[in-house]
């Protein structure tokens, strides 16, 4: 395997302080719901500079690189949060598939108030689903990518910038 930067940790660094920023603006008051596994780095960096209560959800759709179309809830949240708003965080939007799932339900079972979508990166030519980013970090090509979260069967999850993991030739 070989791994080529994609993009930088100061790039990374640089563009949270810019969502923070927003999102401050944006909101008095909203609970954060964390995509498990791959988004807690980012949504850690998020919550630094922002009090809120936070909520992890873990749903399942990949299966080695290969995203199977089919979404799983693994983790709920267990609290009621009806009537709140809360923000996604997630770190990459690839087919929008388990984001239109997660708003669906968070929406039709747990009855929040309102939904917003802050996520490190975006895939668009890989979309699905239409899916407005409301906090967006980075649109990237479709490459498999590794680093700040995001691995490649359990590996590569701690590297602190965004790489484009790719076969050794």
């Amino acid at each position: 395997m070989k791994i080529t930067t994609l993009i930088s940790s100061s790039k990374i660094k640089s563009k949270i302080k810019e969502l923070v920023k927003k999102i401050k603006k944006d909101h008095k008051e909203v609970i954060f719901i964390t995509v498990a596994i791959g988004a807690r780095t980012f949504s850690k960096e998020i919550r630094k500079n922002i009090r809120s209560k936070n909520y992890e959800v873990k749903l399942k759709s990949y299966q080695n690189t290969k995203s199977t179309g089919k979404i799983k809830l693994i983790k709920d949240i267990k609290e009621n949060i009806k009537g709140k708003e809360v923000i996604i965080i997630e770190d990459i939007v690839d087919t929008g598939l388990t984001i239109d799932y997660l708003k669906k339900y968070l929406k039709n079972k747990k009855k929040v108030k309102s939904i917003k979508l802050c996520s490190l990166l975006s895939k668009p030519k890989r979309r699905k689903k239409n899916i407005k980013i409301d906090y967006l970090g980075f649109t990237i090509p479709d490459k498999f990518i590794v680093g700040y979260g995001l691995d490649y069967n359990g590996r590569y999850r701690k590297l602190k910038y965004i790489g484009v993991i790719s076969e050794d030739k």
